[in-house]
């Protein structure tokens, strides 16, 4: 997901909102997981996904070509709807 900062301050509300019920909507559809990756350092994007619903999987120390640690955040659909 790229948006300009500009996006953010005057529609921030707005893409959270499309992007949450785009992430529900395709485990709805079908979808078993949804997966995102990001720098750990990168913490306002981590806190986005937090209020996206996605749920911190691991880290990965050295995923990054110069040893940095990554982070997985994922939505699965629940066992009971497979």
């Amino acid at each position: 997901f790229l948006a300009a900062p500009r996006a953010w301050s005057e529609h921030g509300i707005v893409v959270t909102n499309i992007a949450r019920e785009l992430i529900r909507g395709t485990l709805a559809d079908g979808a078993h997981r949804l997966e995102t990756v990001t720098l750990a350092s990168r913490t306002r994007a981590r806190r986005w996904y937090a209020r996206l619903g996605l749920r911190l999987e691991c880290e990965m120390p050295g995923y990054g070509t110069g040893g940095e640690t990554f982070v997985m955040y994922v939505a699965t659909r629940p066992v009971e709807d497979l």
